[in-house]
């Protein structure tokens, strides 16, 4: 489904680009032709990479519930995602570079954001799960529970991730799962993400300079001292002593810069 979708939309571009810049002489007739004709192209292939995509992230949820929920059973690896709920799809990768004929515009399905970059450079290692309805958003693997065990579940995933990616906040529950990375002594084998406030890759809905000078100030309470937030974002480590050991601005997104960049935070 995904080849013919990259197959269609190809083509029409081709299609629409051969009646247009590509057209030798260029005529409007011809032009409104193969637009015409390219268009539906275009529209078919990204409603199968539409289908692709949801197909990969119902696989992904499906195989996030059955770590989740192993019982005494090792789990396979896996990476825990830790957000607040309301920055899912509020970090959206920036597409004012790409023009009309840009493939990656048109191979896009609306969930293209921070947790979406993130998901897909781990992806090649082991799934990155978190809680979450299924369906609601295409990155992480959701995990659904109910306010009664939700906390449980984190502190059962937290200890057998192999690491933990997490966005602190000011909120109540961030602070709690905050607060159990810190007592239960799984600092090390946690790599904060310090969400982008605009700048080249993303586009921001929410205001995460302000909202970062709050989680400064609740984070502090808890012995966690943040960095001072960069307008690009970044990723930070701490020492098993809770001392800053490694920061980093975020790369463009891009999974495989994301990966080494990642690399040398776990190598820290």
């Amino acid at each position: 489904m995904k080849i013919l979708g990259n197959f269609l939309i190809l083509f029409g571009l081709f299609v629409i680009w051969r009646g247009s810049v590509g057209a030798r002489p260029f005529t409007w007739g011809g032009f409104f032709l193969l637009t015409i004709c390219g268009l539906p192209l275009l529209w078919a292939g990204s409603w199968l990479q539409n289908l692709s995509h949801l197909d990969t992230q119902k696989s992904l949820d499906r195989r996030a519930d059955r770590i989740a929920r192993r019982g005494p059973v090792k789990p396979e690896p896996f990476f825990l995602y830790l957000r607040p709920f309301d920055t899912t799809n509020s970090f959206v990768i920036n597409q004012g570079h790409l023009n009309f004929f840009s493939f990656e515009r048109w191979e896009r399905d609306g969930f293209d954001d921070l947790e979406r970059v993130l998901s897909r450079t781990l992806k090649p290692t082991a799934p990155l799960i978190g809680l979450g309805h299924p369906g609601e958003h295409r990155g992480a693997g959701r995990v659904e529970v109910t306010e009664v065990e939700w906390k449980d579940k984190v502190a059962d995933l937290a200890r057998a991730a192999e690491f933990i990616f997490a966005i602190p906040s000011y909120h109540e529950g961030t602070l709690w799962q905050l607060s159990f990375i810190s007592q239960e002594k799984l600092i090390e084998k946690c790599i904060f993400i310090m969400p982008p406030n605009g700048g080249p890759g993303f586009v921001t809905k929410l205001d995460a300079a302000e909202r970062w000078k709050q989680a400064e100030a609740a984070c502090s309470k808890l012995g966690l001292p943040l960095p001072q937030h960069h307008q690009g974002g970044g990723f930070f480590k701490y020492s098993k002593e809770a001392e800053l050991c490694w920061f980093e601005n975020l790369p463009i997104p891009n999974p495989v810069k994301w990966r080494r960049a990642l690399q040398r935070g776990i190598d820290a």
